[in-house]
């Protein structure tokens, strides 16, 4: 989480996010196991069809045109359990 304690502290950070020079880290727990230890996704994000308040993740096919903006997600299996526990 990030937070702007102050209005130039925030119109620094906007700005950073704009020009793509920050970067953000995720981490998460999943259930299952992977098929690959690391990859990348690629797809286009868009506002849902029917619920404006909700996100869409929509894949392009070649000769497609995207119509959302692309989001890309570097990942990487850190441990897994097989077990589940």
């Amino acid at each position: 989480i990030v937070v702007a304690k102050n209005d130039s502290s925030h119109r620094h950070l906007a700005s950073q996010f704009k020009n793509k020079t920050v970067s953000r880290i995720y981490w998460a727990v999943c259930h299952g196991l992977f098929r690959q230890q690391e990859g990348r996704i690629e797809s286009y994000l868009k506002r849902h069809p029917t619920n404006r308040l909700k996100y869409i993740s929509e894949k392009i096919h070649e000769g497609q045109t995207p119509s959302g903006k692309l989001a890309i997600t570097d990942y990487q299996v850190l441990e897994e359990n097989p077990d589940g526990l």
